[in-house]
């Protein structure tokens, strides 16, 4: 028997707030023991040459017009796992009974498949069933270890997390139905997109097809409704397939209210920006699972069928109910995205600061908090004559109708995009430094919400539904950087370079200087004020500014200078210890 040595960050204690509604059904039983599954090891890089991290610095130093982003066969060949380092792991997994199911090398992931129990004995660990309820009130039953698992010592350092040998949601919607009495003014995604200034396309993208991925972990889309758009708009083909697994069940009273959000905001308004292009939406679905949320991301650069531009993410949880393995793994598939010039558009959650966490601390949402994606938070919007005449944080604490989320990450440090402008927040609770998200922020409150159709009458006409929170912000986001990666004809990488860059100097956005995301009263929050702030980031974004200047913007360098080397901008990076976090704010 080899030596082991635990895998850190693979387990999951259980916080207050799930402590209360969950409970250990005890250990499996046989049948379950016999239960065929398969995990996901994410293994180490290629040791030889730069990291990941260092090429995805060097290619976001460049203005996007001038960005050279890597082919998925040099994403392998550079940065992914090597043959010698999968032909040991499958070595050991064949030596304890696993299967090697499939391999990535350009994501680095390696499937084993076997039994639970073969499981259990392969990563040391002891398996129970745990029974919860879902936000929503559903009961779920799922598997979890309370130890972290282990790996052979001849392994360590090649394997750097393993997903799937617990089934515990990993995730939530961000949206929120509105209340009817509630409703000040319903905006449909074109109006929004014409108040955000999204510019038009050259000849509308006629002879264009943009390729744009959705990220979902339940639902499904209505096909009555689907049909009824796409034949008013027949360039518009809503695809749906799924990773780890067949395709969801629909869920008419919950998720499916997100993918509508979702796929709708979206195509409509790219089509307000590119009317005549081909605009070919994958919703692409996975079990609501470490696994099946990372597995998700990876499929976009794994894809040999779409050329994705961008891909647009409407659900997270706050950071304390992930693992930190789950995490890293989560930014890992963010970093290959970027890589291969797919950005990632992420909502930053709707219950504040708390993000819901129950135990009244204050969490960024992971995944908006990896440094590898661009957060989207939210804000209460009103419009006078087609323009904004006030934009603030959204914060419903006085109707229970949720807030914007966003925080200062305890898994992730300080980008560089965020500290060569001067940024380097500090969370309320623990005085340390981190990433902060929101990146930028959008009208997401449900009182000044989205129209959102989610079904087809007797008569042919739909049923709308007025709809809320950071998950509408994601796929509008997502759809404005699509359009200008189209009037561009260039894949963006990461965004915000250029937009930081833009946004330091008082171009391309509307700055939110008011409101702060306490959620729920008696809270502690974080406060808007003039320039970048933690609750909304650097406002609301003027697109037709941001696709003037993103390709020849220069992104600001961390040690001063254009042409600062790659290692004096890791340098102040880690050395950054700017700018105070905002007043705290209390509800």
């Amino acid at each position: 028997m080899p030596d082991f040595v635990p895998l850190p960050g693979t387990a999951h204690e259980l916080t207050p707030s799930e402590s209360g509604r969950t409970r250990s059904l005890g250990a499996l039983g046989d049948q379950q023991g016999r239960e065929t599954v398969e995990v996901t090891l994410l293994l180490r890089e290629n040791p030889a040459g730069p990291t990941l991290a260092e090429t995805i610095e060097a290619i976001s130093a460049q203005p996007v017009g001038r960005r050279r982003h890597l082919s998925r066969d040099e994403l392998a060949a550079a940065h992914g796992s090597t043959a010698q380092d999968v032909e040991q792991v499958s070595a050991w997994a064949r030596s304890v009974g696993l299967t090697v199911s499939a391999t990535d090398p350009a994501t680095r992931r390696l499937r084993l498949r076997g039994t639970v129990a073969q499981m259990a004995a392969a990563f040391q660990v002891s398996f129970e069933s745990f029974a919860t309820t879902l936000p929503g009130g559903a009961p779920l039953t799922y598997r979890d270890h309370r130890g972290p698992a282990s790996i052979p010592a001849a392994l360590e350092g090649i394997v750097e997390h393993v997903s799937g040998l617990s089934t515990r949601p990993v995730a939530r919607s961000h949206h929120r139905a509105a209340d009817p009495a509630s409703v000040q003014a319903t905006f449909t995604p074109e109006q929004l997109a014409a108040v955000y200034r999204f510019p038009t396309v050259p000849k509308g993208g006629a002879g264009l097809t943009l390729d744009v991925g959705i990220a979902e972990l339940g639902g499904r889309a209505d096909q009555a409704v689907v049909s009824w758009f796409t034949k008013a708009n027949p360039g518009v083909r809503v695809i749906e397939d799924a990773v780890d697994g067949p395709l969801p069940q629909p869920d008419p009273n919950g998720a499916d209210v997100e993918v509508a959000l979702d796929w709708q905001v979206l195509s409509r308004a790219l089509l307000a920006a590119a009317p005549k292009a081909t605009i070919r939406l994958v919703l692409r679905y996975a079990p609501n699972t470490d696994q099946g949320f990372s597995d998700l991301w990876n499929s976009f650069v794994s894809d040999p069928t779409y050329s994705f531009t961008g891909v647009s993410t409407s659900w997270g949880m706050a950071e304390n109910q992930w693992t930190q393995g789950g995490a890293t793994a989560m930014n890992a598939a963010a970093q290959a995205c970027l890589a291969v010039g797919i950005f990632q558009i992420t909502a930053s959650g709707d219950n504040g600061a708390s993000d819901g966490s129950g135990d009244g601390k204050l969490y960024a949402d992971c995944p908006a908090s990896s440094p590898n994606v661009l957060g989207a938070g939210g804000t209460k919007l009103a419009v006078s004559g087609g323009k904004i005449s006030s934009e603030v944080v959204w914060n419903e604490a006085a109707l229970g109708d949720g807030a914007g989320g966003g925080g200062v990450s305890m898994y992730f440090p300080v980008p560089s995009y965020q500290s060569a402008n001067g940024i380097s927040e500090k969370s309320l609770d623990t005085g340390r430094t981190g990433r902060s998200e929101p990146d930028m922020a959008a009208d997401a409150d449900p009182v000044t919400g989205y129209e959102v159709v989610t079904g087809i009458d007797s008569s042919g006409q739909p049923t709308t539904i007025t709809v809320g929170g950071t998950s509408a912000v994601a796929p509008l986001l997502t759809a404005g950087f699509t359009a200008i990666s189209a009037i561009l004809g260039a894949r963006l990488g990461r965004i915000q370079d250029p937009a930081y860059a833009m946004a330091h100097t008082g171009h391309g956005f509307y700055d939110v200087t008011h409101g702060n995301n306490a959620y729920p009263t008696g809270t502690e929050g974080y406060s808007a004020g003039p320039g970048f702030d933690v609750p909304s980031g650097w406002g609301s974004p003027i697109f037709s500014e941001l696709a003037s200047g993103f390709s020849t913007a220069v992104p600001t360098q961390a040690s001063g200078g254009a042409g600062a080397t790659l290692a004096g901008r890791r340098k102040q990076a880690a050395s950054a210890r700017g700018a105070p976090g905002h007043r705290p704010a209390r509800r």
